[in-house]
């Protein structure tokens, strides 16, 4: 049943027979939101298409509670909702988290969910006769705080984007070539906003028709992601063995003394032995091999250089450099390529030290190498690197990203998620080779070919014929247009609705 705005149902002289329907409505759309948002965020029970009935659940509070300051409080309660479970699901999966830390990140990504909220409520009162208006409040202010997180908080666009929970969904992600993953999360937003309209106003009010609107323009993004992935499949393309290696679990925490040399004879062993096999390319998961002083590393990559010249390969290291012989001393985290003469072709350093548990390491410059070679224009990034669009839009000029990663239990997931949209967005195949969570090659549309959970034992090795061919989009070559049309749209909504208050007076 519809229902709409209504006076104050705290107001004790309000004897109005509908304000406790209304109010229980209000209070059960609200719980069903927060499930929903929680259960559609990654996690071990994670349901993706469920964002698409928090988003409206969600709004339809915001919008029908009896004062801002009452919408507010459903989104604190959902946050703190959210927390819990956030707590709950680490203790299941046995994940040792630092509580200050997680509820200091909690709080720090609380506006996210609440401005864009709190906006629409605003706009949805100035709209009321315009429900197409209307529905773009909620949207547009999202992408725009979603951009602003991802470029200026520390942990980028690992949490918060809505377009990132439909990974698994490739043909509504393929959208993300053109706008990025802001039109991901823009579409979710919009398809929620309008279907709140028709929660509010019944299927017979003006909002019901402009939701139809909406899902034909979802329909068409996703037919059109659909054409375009099978069109992919028609190119034939040509292709190279690629083996990606990790640390072996029951090594994967030594990083001193004979433990530390073990550790990356494992990894050289590995190498050798895939070679063998007929691997072209092979890449190494973060910081798998450890060299602690100049002479160590010069001996290991002159070790590896032989192995590539002997087999003509290309191996890509992931190398920890350096000691911490003092709390001020600096290690380097590195992405190591050897090409088949020899010779190192690139030495890239983790442009993104994670803040509060890398704090220790020399930061790089996050200029991508690019290196031509027979199978295609080869570039890197490490791990943590990958979170931040912006950044890993200059991936779009290679075809194949080896990216050295080291994850942990509760993180794998959101993880895995990120890099399958940066993936979509620079058209890369992404060879992601993770101790510690998923080890991965993506195609360069984002469709999963090779996933390999790392486990508790022994040594995870990914091997696929991956294209040696890129696929050049659309968001390579204009970056964040997307966010920024969406700075325009806003400052157009917010001058229609002023206007139109001041016109109303």
């Amino acid at each position: 049943m519809p229902f709409t705005d209504a006076p104050s149902t705290t107001d004790p002289t309000n004897t109005d027979p509908a304000a406790a329907p209304r109010r229980a409505r209000r209070t059960a759309w609200l719980i069903v939101g927060a499930a929903a948002a929680i259960l559609a965020a990654p996690g071990p029970l994670q349901v993706p298409l469920l964002i698409f009935v928090a988003i409206p659940a969600m709004i339809v509070w915001g919008r029908s509670a009896s004062s801002w300051r009452a919408a507010l409080a459903g989104q604190c309660a959902v946050w703190g909702a959210s927390t819990v479970w956030t707590f709950l699901s680490a203790a299941l999966a046995d994940v040792k988290i630092l509580d200050p830390t997680i509820l200091a990140l909690s709080i720090m990504y609380l506006p996210l969910n609440v401005v864009p909220m709190l906006a629409d409520r605003w706009l949805a009162r100035s709209f009321r006769d315009r429900p197409l208006l209307a529905s773009l409040g909620y949207p547009t202010v999202r992408v725009i705080g979603e951009y602003a997180f991802a470029s200026l908080m520390p942990l980028g666009g690992v949490l918060g984007l809505l377009g990132s929970t439909q990974a698994e969904f490739p043909a509504l992600i393929q959208l993300a070539s053109v706008t990025g993953v802001w039109g991901v999360s823009f579409m979710i937003g919009w398809v929620g906003s309008l279907g709140a309209g028709v929660l509010l106003g019944g299927l017979r009010s003006a909002a019901a028709r402009r939701w139809f609107i909406g899902l034909a323009a979802l329909a068409a993004v996703i037919i059109g992601g659909s054409i375009r992935l099978a069109v992919a499949d028609l190119v034939p393309a040509e292709r190279v063995r690629v083996a990606s290696i990790s640390v072996p679990a029951e090594l994967r925490n030594t990083d001193t003394g004979s433990g530390a040399v073990a550790r990356t004879e494992a990894m050289v062993s590995a190498t050798e032995r895939e070679l063998e096999a007929g691997a072209k390319i092979v890449s190494w998961s973060e910081a798998a091999g450890l060299t602690r002083t100049q002479r160590d590393h010069d001996a290991l990559l002159a070790r590896i250089g032989d192995l590539a010249a002997r087999h003509d390969a290309w191996i890509n290291l992931g190398l920890g450099h350096g000691e911490l012989t003092s709390p001020e001393a600096k290690v380097r985290n590195l992405s190591v390529l050897v090409g088949p003469d020899g010779s190192v072709v690139w030495t890239y350093d983790k442009a993104r030290p994670i803040p509060g548990l890398e704090d220790n390491l020399t930061a790089g410059d996050g200029k991508l190498p690019i290196a031509a070679t027979p199978y295609g224009r080869l570039t890197t990034m490490i791990c943590y690197d990958t979170d931040f669009p912006s950044t890993a839009r200059a991936a779009g000029g290679a075809d194949i990203l080896l990216s050295p990663t080291f994850d942990w239990p509760g993180i794998e997931r959101l993880h895995a998620m990120s890099a399958t949209l940066r993936s979509v967005e620079t058209g890369v195949q992404f060879v992601r080779s993770t101790a510690g969570g998923w080890s991965m090659i993506i195609d360069g549309n984002g469709r999963w070919r090779s996933v390999t959970p790392d486990g508790d034992s022994g040594q995870t090795v990914v091997l696929a014929d991956v294209s040696t061919r890129g696929v050049r989009t659309v968001y390579a070559v204009l970056g964040d247009w997307f966010p920024a049309a969406a700075g325009l749209g806003l400052a157009g909504l917010l001058a229609a609705a002023v206007i139109g208050r001041r016109r109303a007076r």
